[in-house]
């Protein structure tokens, strides 16, 4: 795990120091199996590779919430891309205790304005736990701007 994190920071670095690299801190309204949570991102960009970090919380409910970690992958700069990665869940009427997650993601990015991007993008979400009472993976929708 620590080796993991490691690579991770050095990946992450690498790309804050290349000068083509391109970053934004982003508002995301997002849904988990049909909840609706809100919550802020970050995007850090360079040529068709992009992380991803995020969290959101149910606004009524801030015990449900979900965090999560992505690699996506742009073809072109703007338009659609794929993306992967693990995230943290907690959803208590059908896991009952904190879960992790693997992740899948299409999106669509263009720009608004000069620096305002938006996207959107469809999730599966796939906690380690299987959830009682409910389909094993679970569909989600984010709407995302960047500042």
């Amino acid at each position: 795990m620590k080796k993991l994190l490691f690579v991770l920071l050095c990946s992450v670095s690498a790309f804050l120091g290349a000068s083509d690299s391109h970053q934004f801190v982003y508002s995301e309204f997002s849904t988990l199996g049909g909840y609706p949570l809100v919550g802020p991102g970050f995007r850090l960009k360079k040529g068709v590779n992009s992380f991803d970090l995020s969290g959101q919380i149910m606004v009524i409910n801030p015990s449900i919430f979900h965090l999560k970690g992505s690699y996506l992958f742009y073809p072109q700069q703007e338009g659609f891309y794929l993306g992967a990665g693990v995230g943290m869940i907690n959803e208590p009427e059908s896991l009952r205790h904190l879960s992790g997650a693997f992740e899948g993601a299409l999106g669509y990015e263009w720009k608004v304005g000069k620096n305002h991007p938006l996207f959107v993008e469809c999730n599966v979400i796939t906690p380690f736990q299987e959830p009682q009472g409910t389909i094993r993976a679970w569909p989600g929708v984010s709407f995302g701007i960047g500042f």
